[in-house]
This record gives C-alpha cells, sequence and structure tokens, in this order.
C-alpha cells in the first residue's frame, strides 16, 4: 500500500513537471489568453474581414472544426487589397497562410520551417527588424484561444508551385505526360489473404494502390519536402510543338500524325535522363558540359543552350531551354540489334529463344558463340550439320520505326553458310542468287572471297576475318510502328555442303530518306 502510494505520488509530480513545461513553451510570449476558439476570434476583427471571406468561400472554415490547433499568418485588409496574381490559385495561398500547431516565435532562434494546412513548407526566420513570414515581417501577434493563435503579416505571402504545378501552367503535353504515368498495382501489405487457388496461389481481399511510375523512377514532383529537391530542364509548350513541327517537316508527315506513343516511350524518356537532376543546382553546375542525373549516370548538357536565369519552386528548381529540338537520331533512326540478344541462357550450356521471336521449320538448339571480331562480342549460331534442305527461319522486331525507306545492313561470319532470303514485313526482299533477281546473298565462303556478295548502295564491305556484310534497301515501311525482319534458310551453298547453317552478328536498320 505504501507503495503504490508513493508510486502515485511520484506521477503528480512529473504531471506538474510536464505542465509547466508547456505552460513555459506555449505562452511565454503571451500577455493574455482568452477562452475561445481561434477562429471566432479572427473573425471578431474587421481588419481580418477579406482574408475570413476567403475561408469561408473556400470552406476552409469547416476544416478547422476538427479540435485541432492552429497558427495563422493573416494578412489585414490592406495587404489582401494589394494582392497579386500568383502562378496558384487563392485556395492553395490561403491554406499556405494557417498550419496545423502552434508556434511560439520566441522560441525561435534562426530560422525554422513549418509545414502549412496545404502540405508546403514556410519559413520562419529572425531578421534585422523582427521576425519574418517567408521574407515578410510579422507585425503582431494574438493572445492565445483555446486551440491556436494567430500573427499579422502586412504583405500577401504567395506560396512557391511544386515542380509539378510549374509545369502543368507552362506546359499541357509535359503534365499530361506525368498524368498518364500513373498506375495501379495490388497492395500486398494492406490486402488481406483469404484463400488459395487450386495451383496453390494466394487468393487477397484486395487494395489497390496507385503510383506514379515517373514519380517512383525519377522524382516526386507533386509532393512537398522539408529540404529534398530536384533540378529540371524544361521546355514550353510552344518550343515543344515547334520541335514537332520539324519533324514533320523532315519526315514527310503530319504533325498530328507523329505517334503519342512514341512521343511518350521515346522522346519523353530520353528527355527525362538528360534533363532531371538531384538537389537545387545552381547554374554554374552546368559549366563543365557535364552532370549527373537524379538516376545517377553522368549526362552531356550544354549550357549555353540553358537559360541562366530559373524558377525557384517548393520542391526543386527549374531551367528552361532556349532552343529546344529534338535529335534526329530518335526519329531517323539506326537500330542495331545483336543476334545474340535475341537468346536467353537457360543453364547446362543450353540456349532458348526469347518470348518475341518467332521461330518456324525444323527445331535447332540456337547458340550463342563467343568471337572477338563480332562487333558485340557474340554471334547466333545455328549448326544445321551436312547438306541441310529442310526448312527453318527465325523473326524479330525493330520498334519504334517512323514510315521511311530504310538500309537493312546484315553482318555474318561465314563458318557456318548457306543461301538465306531477308523478308521485311513480309515482304521477301532478298532471293536465290540462281532467280537472276534482288542482291546475291549465297554465304559461300569461295564466293565472298572473290567477292560475289556486293552493296546495293554500292558501299564496299571488306571480307575480313570470316565477317562479311550486305545491305538492302527496304521500300515497304509504310506505317509507324514495329518493323518485323525475318531470316529464311534457303539451301546449303553449292561448294558448302558440309557446314550448313546460319551465323550472324548483327542486322541493323537505318533511316535512308522519307517515302516521299
Amino acid at each position: 500500500m505504501i507503495n503504490k502510494t508513493y508510486i502515485l505520488f511520484l506521477i503528480i509530480l512529473l504531471l506538474q513537471g510536464c505542465l509547466k513545461d508547456i505552460n513555459d513553451y506555449y505562452y511565454q510570449d503571451t500577455q493574455a489568453s482568452v477562452n475561445t476558439d481561434i477562429l471566432s476570434y479572427i473573425k471578431e476583427n474587421e481588419e481580418y474581414s477579406q482574408f475570413v471571406d476567403l475561408l469561408e468561400e473556400y470552406q476552409i472554415d469547416t476544416i478547422l472544426e476538427q479540435g485541432k490547433v492552429y497558427t495563422f499568418f493573416i494578412p489585414n485588409n490592406a495587404a489582401m487589397g494589394n494582392m497579386e496574381q500568383g502562378m496558384l490559385g487563392e485556395k492553395e495561398l490561403v491554406e499556405y497562410l494557417i498550419t496545423e500547431s502552434f508556434v511560439n516565435l520566441n522560441h525561435i532562434n534562426d530560422q525554422y520551417k513549418i509545414q502549412t494546412l496545404g502540405g508546403k513548407f514556410a519559413e520562419i526566420e529572425v531578421g534585422d527588424q523582427g521576425y519574418n513570414f517567408d521574407g515578410i515581417l510579422i507585425n503582431k501577434g494574438s493572445p492565445l484561444t483555446n486551440n491556436g493563435r494567430y500573427y499579422e503579416i502586412d504583405k500577401i505571402v504567395q506560396p512557391k508551385p511544386n515542380l509539378y504545378q510549374y509545369i502543368a501552367t507552362t506546359n499541357d503535353f509535359y503534365r499530361a505526360f506525368l498524368d498518364s504515368r500513373d498506375s495501379v498495382y495490388l497492395d500486398k501489405e494492406l490486402s488481406t489473404p483469404v484463400g488459395y487457388t487450386d495451383d496453390g496461389r494466394t487468393i487477397y481481399d484486395t487494395v489497390l494502390t496507385t503510383v506514379n511510375l515517373f514519380e517512383e523512377n525519377y522524382f516526386p514532383v507533386s509532393e512537398e519536402f522539408r529540404d529534398y529537391k530536384a533540378t529540371m530542364l524544361l521546355f514550353t509548350q510552344g518550343q515543344y510543338d515547334n520541335a514537332l513541327d520539324i519533324i514533320s517537316d523532315e519526315l514527310n508527315i503530319q504533325t498530328e500524325n507523329i505517334p503519342l506513343v512514341w512521343q511518350n516511350e521515346v522522346l519523353l524518356p530520353y528527355l527525362l535522363e538528360r534533363s532531371v537532376f538531384r538537389n537545387a543546382l545552381p547554374y554554374s553546375s552546368f559549366y563543365l558540359g557535364r552532370a549527373k542525373n537524379i538516376l545517377g549516370d553522368s549526362v552531356d548538357v550544354n549550357p549555353d543552350n540553358i537559360a541562366p536565369e530559373f524558377y525557384e519552386c517548393s520542391n526543386g528548381r527549374a531551367y528552361n531551354f532556349i532552343d529546344f529540338t529534338v535529335p534526329e537520331n530518335l526519329y531517323k533512326v539506326m537500330d542495331t540489334i545483336a543476334m545474340s540478344s535475341l537468346l536467353y541462357y537457360k543453364g547446362s550450356g543450353l540456349w532458348g529463344w526469347n518470348d518475341d521471336v518467332a521461330v518456324s521449320g525444323q527445331a535447332f538448339n540456337p547458340l550463342r558463340v563467343e568471337n572477338s571480331f563480332a562487333t558485340f562480342g557474340n554471334t547466333l549460331l545455328i549448326d544445321m550439320g551436312k547438306n541441310f534442305t529442310g526448312d527453318f527461319s527465325y523473326a524479330y522486331q525493330h520498334k519504334y520505326i517512323f514510315p521511311a525507306t530504310y538500309k537493312l545492313t546484315v553482318r555474318a561470319n561465314v563458318s557456318k553458310t548457306g543461301v538465306i532470303n531477308i523478308f521485311v514485313n513480309g515482304k521477301q526482299y532478298a532471293i536465290d542468287i540462281n532467280d537472276g533477281n534482288g542482291p546475291q546473298l549465297d554465304f559461300d565462303l569461295f564466293n565472298l572471297r572473290n567477292g560475289v556478295i556486293s552493296s546495293v548502295t554500292n558501299k564496299f564491305y571488306p571480307f575480313r576475318n570470316n565477317f562479311c556484310s550486305f545491305d538492302i534497301l527496304i521500300d515497304n515501311i509504310t506505317e509507324y510502328g514495329e518493323v518485323e525482319v525475318k531470316v529464311d534458310f534457303v539451301r546449303p551453298s553449292e561448294r558448302n555442303l558440309n557446314n550448313c547453317g546460319i551465323n550472324i552478328d548483327f542486322i541493323s536498320l537505318e533511316y535512308f530518306g522519307s517515302n516521299n
């Protein structure tokens, strides 16, 4: 009994000590307190009527009736009358002037960041003439009410937009791109397992979560942080439209026919990798012509094409390009695909075809063969043995290709040979030499040494280290999208019947000119 009484006595002493500390902390700079709520107290002062009108117009006054504690930084009517238009709306302005906590200026020795009702952070600092709210002098403070206090400022403080809000105001397409990156996925941490399928997979009481893939991979441009920031190099909507017009002129297509999928899946990712950086960078960071992007990769930047002036956002810094253009190699492509990349390793020395490769005819185990003279260090080898006369072909795709005339180049090793045909989007471009049409595609070692295989674009490809090349002009790519290339084995070479096969280093598809 004595022990219980002693413990209770200690608890009372501790509570009294805590209450004294709280009183000292919150009420030290207060001359008086009033027994009313803060919103009612503000409404009693006619000098704040215009601010109160905005509270009521955007129904923020109803949000404040939740039993929480608030501190207001209120512009008087004179300040409201001199308010300039900011990038954000009046609702965001009012929310920026309210914080869900007590703020005691006497406990701020240098500077202090507070999170406002709208999520943004404002800075209170000690200046030469007193305390400042985002650089604006605080005139006076109110007594404490039962749920907060206010401080008066004599000038409107416009909240800074975050990077997303800045982009949304200056570039409709960029905003639409950011919005299009939203993705819905099953949140297993929030979902509850409720059973199993017949094959043992878990069934969930599903909770879906939306994430923005841009913000996941690069930077959460729509969120507010106390210290975390990014720098972005941006272009205006007008600059972007002009860049698309240049592309349409060079490809001889209408601007509106430049596919949105290309803009979203090729152009924007290319630009983002070269235009999003960690921290709020000064202009001098671009002087060297190289900078580390937010992904940690070193990328080229041209300081002469970046305007030194920047816009300071709440979560970062935005610079604008002076002259925004799209690199030609993004739409006048040279897409080189290593044929060995069409394979995946199955283990135990075995290789298999990737799912997006279509193989027909007799089944062979494809091989990825190391070769120091190959462009990518490996070749794709189909070893057909002696005097193979059956059927075999494989087909793959070049992606994001604009309609135009292209040069298709094949580089192959003649350690395994044969006569092949090339099909592009179903059209046969290479046929057997004996038919008397088209380029000669007989991979016979002896014929190669005699220079039988030639280039239809009059380029000379020397035969070196058992490798040869040839090219074909492709004229049937009339729509944007994927281009299918099929390699079809026809028959063995006449003078090399014992080494049938296909052994290709790479195939490239290179822009050669518009179709018109």
